[in-house]
């Protein structure tokens, strides 16, 4: 059987003594190990709770879970959702800025890439209910707003959108994955190479906002056209 990892063995015992609860060592390495069952990137509070039912433990209070996972991913310096997310950014732009040509496709060709690139078994569902452009987690109780930017104002309404089902359906985290050009760049960021925009504060959430800008032709060939519009003055 699998070792149950240090590192959450660590937080267990630290959030339990935390919120006061009583755990024999059998029952933390018995937790442990269902926990760290899950794919990385899938761990979550609610991976906690299950873990308790599971093995015939009394449900945890309230936000146990998420701190018992905050505290793992802090020692053991986890991937989140957020760095998964990075990591795909960087990779749409190796892979996809030739096919693309510097021009963002469909929001729905776009949603179903990202959706393909998640950690395998994470059992993503298409719709929430809001539209095809949006991804959902249930592991993780996690929704992902896919944007093609085209204006300030298409951008707007799709956040007004995410902070409404926000605020009715109440998840635990939310993310704007946008999708953009090189030239015009989008107005959320200050250059082609910056990672995140401001985070929104929507119903409650900050929702960070993944930024991917397709290279126009290939990267050293981007940067070469770039250096050519600086010196005239068209940048």
């Amino acid at each position: 059987m699998d070792e149950a990892p240090p590192e959450l063995m660590d937080a267990l015992f630290e959030s339990a003594e935390e919120y006061g609860l009583t755990l024999s060592t059998p029952q933390q390495v018995d937790v442990a190990r269902t926990v760290a069952s899950e794919p990385v990137g899938l761990h979550a509070g609610k991976t906690v709770e299950e873990a308790f039912e599971r093995h015939g433990l009394r449900r945890p209070p309230r936000g146990f879970g998420s701190t018992v996972i905050a505290r793992w991913q802090a020692h053991a310096k986890l991937p989140s959702l957020l760095d998964i997310l990075l990591e795909y950014r960087q990779w749409a732009i190796d892979a996809l800025s030739a096919e693309h040509g510097g021009k963002p496709k469909s929001e729905e060709t776009l949603r179903n890439n990202l959706r393909a690139y998640l950690p395998k078994r994470a059992h993503v569902e298409a719709r929430t209910g809001r539209g095809e452009t949006d991804i959902y987690i249930p592991e993780l109780d996690a929704v992902i707003e896919v944007k093609v930017w085209t204006n300030q104002s298409t951008f707007d309404k799709g956040v007004e959108e995410l902070t409404r089902y926000i605020r009715t359906s109440k998840p635990t985290q939310a993310f704007i994955v946008v999708f953009g050009d090189r030239h015009p760049l989008p107005k959320i960021v200050d250059g082609p190479d910056q990672e995140l925009a401001n985070p929104r504060l929507l119903g409650g959430l900050t929702v960070p906002v993944v930024v991917v800008i397709f290279e126009v032709d290939y990267p050293s060939k981007a940067l070469e056209n770039d250096k050519k519009r600086l010196k005239s003055g068209r940048a």
